[in-house]
C-alpha cells in the first residue's frame, strides 16, 4: 500500500493504435503511494500496475476471487471494462472479506423429501485462494475508499456522523456514466 507511484500520462500501444486511460476528473495528481493511488481511483495508476503485474496474472486473480465470465485480455479491462454479473462481483468481494476464502454462493440452505427427511446434497466449501496479509492490506485500502476518498457515500453513519460499521468498497465510472 505505500509503494510510490506517480499518477501521470501514460500511453500503450494496443496494435491498433495508442490507449491512454484517463481518471475520471481528467487530471493527475503526480507522485502518491499506491494506497492514495486507489482510494481516489486514479485511474492510470491502477494500470500501469496492472501492466507491471500483467494482464494474464491479473485475470488468474479474478478468477481465484469467483470471476467466471469472459474477460478480455487487452489494457481497458485492468480498469473493469469486461461485462460481469452482480453475483460475480459480490462473490469476489465476500472472497475478501473473508480474508481470501471463497465459496461459491448458493441459495439453498437445505432439501427435504416428501416425508420431510433432510436430503444430502453437495454444498460449496470454502477455499483459501489468496493469503491473508495481502487481502488485509488490500481490504484496508477498500476501507479508505469509502472513508476518505471516492466511496464516502456508502459510509455507514448515524445522525451525529459516527461511523456505525466500517464498511470497504470501490468506486467505478464508465465512460459517459452509463453503468
Amino acid at each position: 500500500p505505500e509503494t510510490p507511484i506517480s499518477d501521470r500520462p501514460v500511453f500503450f500501444n494496443t496494435g491498433f493504435g495508442v490507449w491512454s486511460p484517463h481518471n475520471w476528473d481528467h487530471r493527475f495528481m503526480g507522485p502518491m503511494t499506491i494506497r492514495k493511488a486507489l482510494t481516489l481511483s486514479r485511474n492510470t495508476t491502477t494500470v500501469q500496475v496492472g501492466v507491471k503485474v500483467g494482464i494474464d496474472e491479473i485475470i488468474q486473480t479474478a478468477r481465484l476471487a469467483g470471476i467466471t465470465s469472459p474477460i478480455d485480455r487487452n489494457f481497458s479491462s485492468l480498469l473493469g471494462s469486461s461485462g460481469l454479473s452482480p453475483m460475480e462481483i459480490a462473490t469476489a468481494y465476500s472472497t475478501l472479506a473473508r480474508g481470501g476464502v471463497r465459496m461459491w454462493p448458493t441459495g439453498i440452505r437445505r432439501i427435504e423429501d416428501g416425508r420431510g427427511n433432510q436430503v444430502a446434497f453437495d454444498q460449496p466449501q470454502p477455499e483459501r485462494v489468496f493469503s491473508p496479509e495481502p487481502v488485509a492490506n488490500l481490504v484496508s485500502i477498500l476501507t479508505d475508499v469509502v472513508e476518505k476518498g471516492t466511496g464516502k457515500g456508502a459510509m455507514l453513519v448515524d445522525k451525529d456522523g459516527n461511523i456505525l460499521h466500517r464498511v470497504a468498497g470501490k468506486t467505478g465510472t464508465t465512460d459517459n456514466v452509463r453503468d
